[in-house]
This record gives structure tokens, C-alpha cells and sequence, in this order.
């Protein structure tokens, strides 16, 4: 099982503004526990192959390979629908968009991660548009 999560304060407007690359603000990957951020803004769990003291990813394992390409689907679908539903603060305050900001993820592993979230999403309206019902 995939789990993608988000906290509101992460897509507000002035978490968008913010290009900081601070582990401290990025949420963590989890495999049942927290191992450690990638610099997401949002927290992702799914049963990941890890080294033996849980500190880091066998990025190469084709189980984790094959796990990150769910967990971009679960991102799409997730945006997409907040997107659809109007949830995602449709007055302005809050960017969905943000969540695939690439700046801060630094490894090509989990990178590759949002660049198949955002083919995922293709066409889909994420962003509200004046005018329309």
C-alpha cells in the first residue's frame, strides 16, 4: 500500500513562494517509520527495500523502482481530485502545483518520481479557472 499526504500549510501561497531547500521543511519518506526526507512537501509511506539500518533506500531494488511509479500515480490522482473538488483552496490561498516543485529534491530517484506524477496528470485542470463551472 501507497500513502501520499499532505498538509494544508504546505500548498498555501507563501509555501509556494518559498524555494528553500531545507530538510527541515521537507517531509519524510516512511516504510512503516520515518526514514528520511528527499525533499518533498509532502509525506509519502509505501514498503520500500531499505538498507539494513533503515537509514536510506536501495534506490536500484526493482521493487522500489516499480513502488515510486505507484506513488506518482497516488500523487496525480490525489491532486487531481483536490484539484477537481475544489479543496484545494480555490480562493487563491493554496497551490497544489507546488507539491511537484523538483527544486528540491536533489536525487534523480525520487525526482523521477515527480516527473511521472506531472505525465500522470497530463491535461487534468488542477488549477481553478474564473469563469468556469
Amino acid at each position: 500500500e501507497v500513502v501520499v499526504a499532505f498538509r494544508k500549510s504546505a500548498v498555501a501561497a507563501k509555501a509556494a513562494e518559498s524555494s528553500s531547500t531545507s530538510d527541515a521543511d521537507a517531509d519524510p519518506v516512511f516504510c512503516f517509520l520515518p526514514v528520511r526526507p528527499v525533499g518533498f512537501r509532502f509525506s509519502l509511506h509505501a514498503p520500500w527495500a531499505l538498507t539494513s539500518n533503515r537509514e536510506d533506500f536501495h534506490l536500484e531494488d526493482p521493487r522500489n523502482v516499480w513502488l515510486r511509479g505507484v506513488a506518482a500515480e497516488a500523487l496525480a490522482e490525489a491532486i487531481g481530485a483536490f484539484g477537481r473538488d475544489g479543496r484545494d483552496g480555490s480562493d487563491g490561498s493554496s497551490n497544489l502545483l507546488t507539491l511537484l516543485d523538483g527544486r528540491r529534491v536533489l536525487e534523480p530517484f525520487w525526482r523521477r518520481l515527480l516527473e511521472q506524477a506531472v505525465s500522470y496528470l497530463g491535461d487534468a485542470p488542477v488549477v481553478p479557472v474564473v469563469g468556469e463551472s
